[in-house]
């Protein structure tokens, strides 16, 4: 064979191999396409199960809704907006504080006053 047409042949095998390299990199893109939307798709699952295990966590039995805004003044508490749904984790203490889990999962304690408690 001659040096012409080994060089031919070599750069037409670089060339098939660059063209594969490239179809691989492009599958790689829509993988990690894939991956996030499916991960995106995953965490909005995860919450809208949090949310409805919040209205019917078996063992549970109440949860309540803020009448008013709360903004947490200490460490362990949990700041809350008008309507927002909370999840009575245990029964409010003589003090009238209560602990519960809101929609995001934070879990902290609560004035029992500020919330409407509806029991399942």
């Amino acid at each position: 064979m001659a040096e012409n047409a080994k060089v031919e042949l070599l750069k037409q095998v670089i060339q098939d191999k660059n063209d594969q390299i490239a179809r691989l990199e492009e599958a790689v893109r829509k993988l990690k396409r894939i991956t996030r939307d499916q991960s995106m798709q995953i965490d909005r699952q995860q919450k809208t199960v949090t949310a409805i295990r919040m209205l019917v966590e078996p063992g549970k039995g109440s949860v309540a809704f803020a009448k008013h805004d709360y903004e947490a003044s200490e460490s362990g508490e949990i700041s809350f907006s008008k309507g927002q749904r909370i999840m009575l984790l245990e029964k409010p203490d003589a003090e009238g504080w209560a602990r519960g889990r809101t929609e995001d999962g934070s879990e902290a304690i609560f004035p029992i006053d500020f919330l409407d408690i509806v029991t399942l």
